[in-house]
């Protein structure tokens, strides 16, 4: 925590100083989680991307709560999940904790592409405005397009 003599204001300009002098620790570049409760699609992706990228470890969790305890186990570089999700905790919520866990260990944010089959919720535009990290493909999506999603935010990082 930082702490000011009484009546000093920091200002932007500080804060970037700040933010420009803080250690992060990078994702786990060879990493990415699939989070979806259709096993057959976390099946699929995972072939997908076993063929297309080999040096890529895909870790899997079907559900919120074990999504969050994987990305805190193994900070991978890019999550790719579904928006509706069982366990009480959905996409975006789970997107959320991912932030959180990140400011409060000093990470990078990993790059995060929500995969969907529904309309997107419109809290959707404030996460994946341009430009960001952050995408959103839309179910069915071509393979093509999905290993061109991952590769794109790998990249990123």
């Amino acid at each position: 925590m930082l702490y000011l003599p009484k009546g000093m204001m920091w200002d932007e300009h500080d804060f970037r100083l700040l933010a420009a002098h803080t250690v992060f620790e990078p994702c786990n570049r060879y990493r990415t989680l699939m989070v979806d409760d259709e096993r057959a699609v976390v099946r699929m992706f995972r072939t997908i991307l076993n063929t297309a990228l080999p040096r890529l470890q895909v870790d899997v969790a079907f559900d919120g709560p074990a999504a969050i305890g994987s990305f805190v186990a193994t900070h991978p570089a890019v999550v790719v999940m579904d928006l509706r999700l069982p366990g009480g905790v959905d996409g975006l919520a789970v997107f959320e904790r991912i932030r959180e866990e990140c400011v409060k260990r000093n990470w990078i944010m990993p790059s995060v592409i929500f995969c969907t089959g529904f309309i997107p919720p419109a809290a959707m535009d404030a996460v994946i405005g341009r430009p960001s990290r952050h995408c959103l493909l839309l179910k069915p999506v071509t393979q093509d397009a999905f290993v061109q999603a991952v590769r794109g935010r790998l990249a990123m990082i």
